[in-house]
């Protein structure tokens, strides 16, 4: 990533169109650092952007004068940061799968080793709250900490991680899950992972993946 947050968020806004997880004007991103949280602007394409149009907000949510106006979700990304002081990155996106997930008002349930081994259990799907609303980003708040991946009733995605790349990440493997879900649903049974093989295969992933230490959230 990025030294300079501003262009992380702008590579990391032209990785979610490369990679499908959203498209045009939609979604958003921010980072947390030292001095505050970075932000994605409103109404901008991803395309466009250059390190001026990132936006500077304090953790109260301060927005110093003569900056582009930030996203919509600004109160939905504070309050991931206020609910667990571990995130560093959040990502709002809208992937076509999780958008149908979404739409039916469900979860995406635990049903590969993969998502067991990053999540250890299930992306649950939160009731609809209008996009922008304190209501929208008082329930994400509320269950972020339990559930680094969460999905939107008619509306979209949420990851949060320690890094930007583990954020965006965490989108594309719920992304892909949902899409392999969703077919495997429309030609038959879907098996989900029993709870307790979910969180052992989710300690092994930390315990015992990678080069050392703990995987990032």
């Amino acid at each position: 990533m990025s030294q300079d947050p501003r262009q992380a968020l702008i590579d990391g806004a032209l990785r979610l169109v490369a990679q499908g997880l959203t498209a045009g004007l939609s979604g958003n991103l921010s980072v947390a650092t030292a001095e505050g949280i970075w932000i994605t602007p409103s109404g901008l394409a991803y395309d466009t952007l250059s390190v001026e149009d990132i936006v500077a907000v304090s953790r109260e949510g301060t927005v110093a004068p003569g900056q582009r106006r930030p996203s919509v979700e600004l109160s939905m990304h504070l309050g991931c940061y206020r609910a667990d002081h571990t995130v560093l990155a959040v990502v709002h996106a809208h992937p076509t799968s999780v958008i149908a997930l979404a739409m039916l008002g469900e979860g995406l349930p635990c049903v590969t080793d993969s998502l067991a081994g990053t999540l250890g259990g299930a992306v649950p799907c939160l009731p609809y709250e209008p996009s922008g609303s304190t209501a929208l980003a008082d329930q994400v708040a509320s269950a972020i900490g339990a559930h680094p991946a969460v999905i939107l009733a008619s509306h979209g995605l949420v990851t949060a991680g320690r890094t930007l790349d583990a954020a965006i990440d965490l989108a594309l493997l719920v992304e892909r899950t949902a899409t392999s879900y969703l077919l495997a649903r429309a030609c038959g049974t879907v098996h989900e992972l029993p709870n307790e093989v979910a969180l052992a295969r989710r300690r092994f992933v930390q315990e015992r993946y990678g080069q050392g230490g703990s995987t990032p959230k």
